[in-house]
């Protein structure tokens, strides 16, 4: 047998009275008199999780990809054509993360604004100096695929079941950077594109 926690949530809608609710997945041995009981008083539900892989390709590429932004979602699709081998170009107009905090540090110390590169623009995009939640409202299976790249790169895998997760500021600048050099050691090209 093993089990699992799938989602963690809070449930606040009798106060003063709080819950914690848990989907679980666990496994039990074959034809067990007490799970058949359970299923059928409607104690538990049968899980049953949209699947999700990374679709193969279907055509071979003439040329280099070119992604536009290296926000979460130009990095995701770096690194993904990368560890195919299709060596993507990726143009921002905005700096690294590194640099790009020391832009907007500057920024609210002294007023000093870089418009190609401040909170908006740069590597990780605008959530870069957000504290790092990660909210989506679709149940796309994909979702799952995404919060396990942000653990491979160094989240917590807390993240994997939490109903609302938050990865942290420090976190999640350390996993763009993470997913960054992962791409480029695969062949991805990061093009700097300052007007």
């Amino acid at each position: 047998a093993s089990c699992s926690v799938e989602r963690e949530a809070i449930d606040a809608r009798r106060k003063p009275t709080v819950y914690r609710v848990y989907n679980v997945r666990f496994t039990v041995a074959e034809g067990s008199s007490r799970l058949g009981r359970l299923l059928s008083a409607g104690k538990i539900i049968p899980y049953a999780p949209k699947a999700w892989t990374e679709p193969e390709p279907v055509i071979a590429l003439r040329d280099r990809p070119v992604i536009v932004g290296s926000g979460p979602a130009g990095l995701f699709a770096g690194l993904t054509l990368a560890r195919r081998g299709h060596r993507p170009i990726i143009l921002e107009r905005g700096q690294p993360v590194g640099e790009r905090a020391q832009a907007v540090e500057r920024l609210w110390a002294t007023g000093e604004l870089d418009p190609e590169s401040n909170m908006q623009f740069g590597e990780g995009g605008a959530g870069t100096f957000s504290d790092g939640k990660l909210a989506t409202r679709t149940g796309h299976p994909a979702i799952r695929y995404v919060l396990e790249a942000f653990v491979q790169f160094g989240a917590d895998p807390q993240i994997l079941y939490l109903a609302k997760p938050h990865v942290g500021t420090d976190v999640i600048r350390a996993c763009m950077v993470r997913i960054r050099k992962a791409a480029l050691a695969r062949g991805a090209q990061r093009s700097e594109e300052r007007r």
